[in-house]
């Protein structure tokens, strides 16, 4: 699939996406909340029905990131839970996997569905090597937390959990702690 696959959409709107989602992301790491969620709240009504799904399940994403980074957990869920459901119950684009698969985790545990979050989470587990470096990590990251929240062993070895855990750019490690999965980083580190 990839982002490479716009459908109707214009190769223009992907690019202004994609730096949209970047600048919002960005302001948020660096504390500018207002100014991220500027950005993510921006009225899109009029474009939303001529949006691919696929973007519209991606800006999603991108949007319950920025609030739960500008603190706002809440809304963050909120934002996801639409991202996550109904329509966009499976993963429309590879390139937002690991934000899906952290999105469907903390909702799973926030709605105590922890084993129906589990098994979606699997499904991108067993393609795990299909996806980049940095979703790879944070599949493994989603997976490790609901099987500790539900008391099972993984199935990952320690040894593959730390070898892409470790590799994961400081940035993303900041959003995963930032985001309720500072656990789950240490344990590549002992």
């Amino acid at each position: 699939m990839g982002l490479a696959r716009t459908q109707a959409f214009r190769r223009d709107a992907v690019h202004e996406f994609l730096g949209m989602s970047e600048k919002a992301l960005a302001l948020a790491m660096e504390g500018r909340a207002r100014e991220a969620r500027a950005i993510i709240e921006e009225p899109r009504r009029s474009s939303i029905a001529t949006t691919p799904n696929w973007v519209n399940q991606a800006w999603g994403l991108v949007g319950a990131d920025v609030l739960a980074l500008s603190g706002e957990t809440q809304r963050a869920l909120k934002h996801a839970r639409r991202s996550t459901s109904g329509s966009f119950e499976t993963l429309l684009v590879e390139d937002y996997a690991g934000q899906f698969a952290r999105w469907t985790a903390l909702i799973a545990a926030h709605d105590e569905s922890e084993q129906a979050g589990l098994q979606s989470i699997v499904r991108l587990l067993e393609r795990l090597e299909e996806f980049d470096a940095k979703d790879q990590g944070e599949i493994l990251v989603a997976y490790a937390y609901l099987v500790r929240r539900l008391g099972q062993t993984p199935s990952v070895s320690k040894e593959a959990f730390a070898s892409k855990i470790g590799i994961l750019p400081a940035q993303t490690r900041l959003l995963l702690k930032r985001t309720g999965f500072s656990g789950e980083l240490s344990l590549h580190e002992s």
